[in-house]
């Protein structure tokens, strides 16, 4: 493909692999490793580990920090090629097996193109390690433990209101073992340090902060050099003090002292993850209802959908076949923009009459000059996020109505007033004001990419 290519029309099109993704024990079969927990486990580097004594009778490799060599594509082709000329009893060398199929592709470097997905690594690896730690009633007697404390955190992840861009509220402590990737994620990222101020020893909670703040400056659409640099200082900082604090044998990761070089070579983390293809996991899983000849009835269903969209054109208007074939390919009630207010922004609902308070009033024509007749919605599409207002009362369980500015301003919004110019109303610190369209950034407090 990537010398011969292949022609599409009058066009010639060649392509090149960039990266692959794959969790830690697919990645040893890509690679052609030693599993990851084994002797040399690590894809990146020549750290030999550890055995670390876990319980009476149980061990486990663990990563003490050591300033180890890197691995490079050609040393691995090379102890790779030794390994497999080794007719008697051919043994791994340095934790490479033999020749990776990968190593044929032009241009792939087996090292650098390999990805750290940080959803299994981090995210149902580190984060979840430290839940167990802090409130399995196994480390009860343990400084860092704040199982006491658990009934508190569990009724404020419950009660807890989160913006429409977080598909998923948050659930208690007591539901973790149900937990899905992405509720560690943004417990993680967005939860866990208003929730454990204050309640984890504050030693413990300093070395938990190291992390957050390395995984989120990595998932940045935009990275400076100095902030990557700052992201492996502290990483590497967070992944030396685990031994300090919790114990050696709980030092079974090192991938995170490598996850900056893998953001210089690849992008930010959210560029490369395994999330993506869960969440088409759920989607294949629903394609199929038993376990005879799963793949045909993957192939069918797809067929099904990518067929589905034709149907309607192919039926006599107005019969009762017509308007059914309408109703199933019909989008979503977000996607059916019915008025622009400007080239990102869609109002959501009916427009009503609104007869605003004197102050609002006040507000608005100070801005706009008199108004004969105000008009209002409850909601409006800015760009791809949902906002709500105030007094929007179907938001009971998400809270859409807070919004941060361009000046850096953190408002709620109380209603949007439709007008010529456009403008929404916006209420913060108890202050009404008018701001434009324009004020908004491009998201609230979620990034997409998250």
């Amino acid at each position: 493909m990537d010398v011969a290519g292949i022609t599409v029309g009058e066009k010639k099109l060649r392509c090149i692999i960039l990266s692959a993704v794959a969790d830690a024990p697919a990645k040893c079969l890509l690679m052609n490793t030693v599993q990851f927990n084994g002797r040399y486990g690590c894809p990146v580097c020549y750290n030999e580990g550890q055995v670390a004594q876990v319980s009476e009778r149980g061990h486990s490799r663990v990563y003490p920090f050591e300033d180890s060599s890197l691995r490079t594509h050609e040393e691995m082709r090379n102890i790779g090629t030794a390994v497999e000329q080794s007719f008697i009893d051919p043994q791994p060398d340095s934790g490479v097996k033999g020749l990776s199929v990968f190593m044929k592709l032009a241009h792939f470097d087996i090292v650098r193109a390999h990805t750290i997905d940080y959803m299994h690594c981090v995210v149902l690896g580190v984060m979840r390690m430290l839940l167990n730690l802090w409130f399995d009633s196994l480390y009860s007697k343990k400084e860092w433990s704040v199982r006491s404390s658990l009934s508190r955190i569990n009724e404020a992840l419950e009660n807890m209101k989160v913006p429409s861009c977080i598909t998923r509220k948050p659930r208690s402590l007591d539901t973790i073992v149900h937990w899905k990737a992405f509720e560690y994620k943004n417990f993680m990222l967005y939860f866990s340090v208003p929730l454990l101020y204050g309640i984890l020893p504050k030693l413990y909670f300093n070395h938990y902060i190291l992390l957050v703040e390395g995984i989120f400056v990595l998932l940045g659409s935009s990275i400076s050099q100095l902030n990557l640099k700052r992201a492996k200082r502290i990483l590497a900082e967070f992944s030396i003090q685990v031994g300090e604090l919790y114990g050696e044998r709980f030092m079974t990761f090192n991938v995170l002292l490598h996850l900056s070089d893998k953001v210089k070579d690849l992008g930010p983390l959210w560029c490369h993850n395994c999330f993506f293809y869960e969440d088409y996991n759920g989607d294949l899983r629903k394609l199929f209802h038993g376990t005879k000849q799963v793949e045909l009835q993957i192939v069918l269903a797809v067929s099904s959908q990518l067929k589905a969209n034709s149907i309607p054109s192919r039926l006599q208007v107005g019969t009762e076949e017509h308007v059914f074939a309408k109703h199933l390919t019909r989008k979503s009630h977000l996607t059916r923009r019915r008025l622009q207010i400007s080239s990102s922004m869609f109002p959501v609902g009916v427009l009503k009459q609104f007869v605003p308070e004197d102050h609002i009033k006040q507000a608005i024509e100070a801005e706009e000059g008199i108004m004969v007749q105000y008009n209002t919605f409850y909601r409006i599409l800015l760009g791809n996020r949902l906002i709500s207002s105030e007094v929007y009362e179907r938001t009971q369980k998400q809270l859409s109505y807070a919004v941060l500015l361009k000046n850096g301003v953190y408002a709620l919004v109380l209603c949007t007033v439709y007008k010529l110019d456009r403008y929404v109303l916006l209420r913060s610190n108890q202050i009404t004001g008018i701001v434009s369209q324009q004020h908004f950034r491009r998201r609230n407090f979620v990034p997409s990419h998250m």
